[in-house]
């Protein structure tokens, strides 16, 4: 846990909830919080496995993968 306003501690939290919020846009245009939390967890999957990291050009499970054919 970092400080109370101090995002500078916690820059991997502070970075996927400003692009979750970003991406998201309104949450009340979820009709009920089923549909919310199936949105969440959609999210939390694309964030951690498809997206393109721009530094490394390729999505987290491909840099994943390609890190156990190097080892």
């Amino acid at each position: 846990m970092s400080d109370t306003g101090s995002p500078w501690q916690n820059g991997y939290s502070e970075s996927f909830f400003s692009r979750f919020k970003d991406e998201t846009g309104d949450l009340n245009r979820f009709e009920d919080l089923g549909e919310l939390t199936e949105y969440v967890y959609q999210y939390i999957h694309y964030y951690n496995n498809d997206r393109i990291i721009t530094e490394l050009k390729m999505s987290p499970i491909k840099f994943k993968q390609s890190m156990r054919i190097c080892s």
